[in-house]
């Protein structure tokens, strides 16, 4: 469970908001205060109105007006290449200081069939990024850091994905995929609960039909945190989708819920060929004393359409905004983000050289599809001692996986006692291997924390292990320390020494651990399943051993 905290009415719309709308990190329990009278905040910009029979456009159901929005966007599709140039800026709203700017750049973007190329130079921050795809990889590259990272083109997700968010309609591949949150064209015209509202708006003076969806989510209210962390734990996979905010009033009756409701609105236009020209979505949350709405909490408006090709129209600019409330309860702009398209070019054919990339001697390279890290230039016989340790590595936790997983070797437990995972069966179980010599490591923990605070609970709840070297003396000392000034909750396990002084521990060698933060997933039916690891270099224990 997340954190407890109470609500002054303004702190009600403040965070419900925030705990509904931002993508979804935790579940945060609200203790809903009584009232004296019902509480109904509206923050609602309301759309443009135009009765239907008032419309100038014509009159068209439901089916027509979905099926000309996606023969637009089939033809955008069938391109035979574009390229774009674009400017980005995204500005953060502060309390007292006013906007500010917290990322601007130049994107240059070129699709040809399933190839494409981008490339995006920062105003803010001085960095090159360019990706090209050759025989299902994906390259990257920063020459102001001298880096390149390969890795498999099913896997990439690094591009941009304000990209294909602002521009839904262009072709472009899945590994352009749209961030949370960000308007999906196709999932408001494929839905069947979508229907074509009887009223048409305008937008930027033209007539729009308009297409809304609307989904419900229903949760009990509950009396107690002990009523509420029972229904977390019979419902784990309900919680874990799709709960952000439990909610607590020792008022409630028996069938008290919680009703949110969302609702996407599209408004396209026919005068540009049904392309989308404002998109917005907005939340309704029903308590037994409250009632919030709030319409748009977040909007894409598309403007300064240009007929690149025949009837295929791009917007010259995007705007998505993300609103909030300020001091007063009043709707403001929190983050506003523009897209400005400066050019785009159609059906020119580009040379193959565009889309591979030659790294420089020098470069230090990341390579995630074979799982090692190299310098450009490095001879083959060297890259093939890397992959040989990449082998030996993999021979081991095959053969790991199909024996019983070794048993946790201590020399002390703290926050918990000592732990069997022969006795653990049903639960799936997370050990993370870290260390206070590691910077990552103590970045990472007080997510952890918020994830797995209550990792030690009974039942089938998930079990987070953090296993840390073989530590005594002042070293024990510093992280006795740092758990309690951490409020580190989680079962923290201290190694056993190895006597052979081969590793960091009995538990680490056991299980290989070279290098930190390394985790492992284990089953609840006590199989290993998944290892998050570093990639193997010219000093991993892995190589070393494959050597000697």
């Amino acid at each position: 469970m997340g954190r407890g905290f109470r609500l002054t009415a303004l702190g009600a719309i403040v965070v419900m908001i925030l705990s509904t709308l931002q993508p979804f990190t935790q579940t945060v329990r609200c203790e809903t205060p009584e009232t004296p009278h019902p509480t109904v905040h509206r923050l609602v910009d309301e759309w443009d109105v135009i009765p239907s029979q008032q419309a100038q456009i014509p009159k068209l159901d439901k089916t027509q007006v979905i099926a000309n929005i996606k023969k637009t966007l089939s033809s955008i599709g069938e391109l035979a290449s574009w390229e774009a140039i674009y400017r980005m800026e995204r500005r953060q709203t502060a309390s007292q200081t006013g906007p500010q700017i917290i990322e601007a750049s130049r994107i240059r973007l070129v699709s040809q069939g399933k190839k494409w190329f981008y490339d995006t130079k920062g105003e803010t921050a001085d960095r090159t990024y360019r990706v090209a795809p050759n025989d299902g990889e994906v390259i990257s590259n920063w020459p102001h850091f001298k880096e390149a990272r390969i890795e498999d083109k099913d896997q990439f997700t690094s591009i941009s994905p304000v990209i294909l968010s602002f521009l839904p309609a262009l072709p472009a591949d899945k590994t352009l995929a749209a961030e949370e949150g960000f308007p999906d064209i196709l999932e408001i015209v494929n839905a069947s609960e979508t229907k074509l509202l009887p009223w048409r708006t305008r937008v930027a003076s033209h007539e729009c039909y308009v297409l809304e969806n609307t989904t419900i989510q229903r949760q009990p209210i509950f009396r107690s945190r002990e009523e509420a962390d029972a229904w977390t734990k019979e419902n784990p996979t309900t919680v874990r989708n799709r709960v952000r905010v439990v909610d607590i009033d020792p008022n409630a009756k028996p069938g008290d819920v919680r009703v949110q409701k969302r609702t996407v609105r599209l408004a396209v236009d026919p005068q540009l060929n049904f392309m989308p020209i404002r998109w917005a979505e907005g939340v309704e949350i029903e308590l037994r004393r409250f009632h919030l709405i709030v319409f748009p909490s977040k909007e894409v408006t598309y403007t300064d359409f240009r007929e690149v090709a025949k009837g295929v129209h791009i917007p010259r600019q995007m705007t998505l905004r993300r609103y909030g409330t300020g001091r007063r309860g009043q709707r403001q702009v929190k983050q506003q983000t523009i897209l400005a398209v400066d050019e785009f070019i159609v059906n020119q054919s580009y040379q193959s050289a565009l889309f591979s990339l030659d790294l420089p001697t020098g470069y230090s390279v990341q390579d995630l599809r074979r799982g090692i890290v190299y310098v450009a230039g490095d001879s083959h016989e060297h890259i093939q001692t890397l992959l040989a340790g990449v082998k030996a590595r993999n021979a081991f936790y095959s053969k790991l996986r199909a024996e019983q997983l070794p048993s946790l070797q201590y020399s002390r437990w703290i926050n918990s006692e000592p732990i069997n995972l022969a006795e653990c069966k049903g639960r799936p179980i997370t050990l993370h291997f870290w260390s206070l010599g590691c910077a990552p490591c103590v970045r990472q923990m007080p997510e952890l924390q918020r994830r797995f605070g209550a990792g030690q609970q009974s039942g089938n709840d998930s079990l987070f292990i953090s296993i840390y070297p073989y530590a005594d003396g002042k070293e024990l000392k510093m992280l006795e320390k740092f758990i309690t000034n951490n409020g580190i909750t989680f079962p923290v396990m201290v190694d056993a020494p190895d006597p052979e002084k081969r590793s960091w521990g009995r538990t680490c060698m056991k299980y290989r651990v070279f290098s930190v933060p390394t985790e492992f997933k284990i089953s609840q039916d006590g199989q290993l399943e998944r290892i998050d690891r570093d990639l193997i270099g010219a000093s991993s224990r892995w190589v070393r051993d494959t050597n000697d």
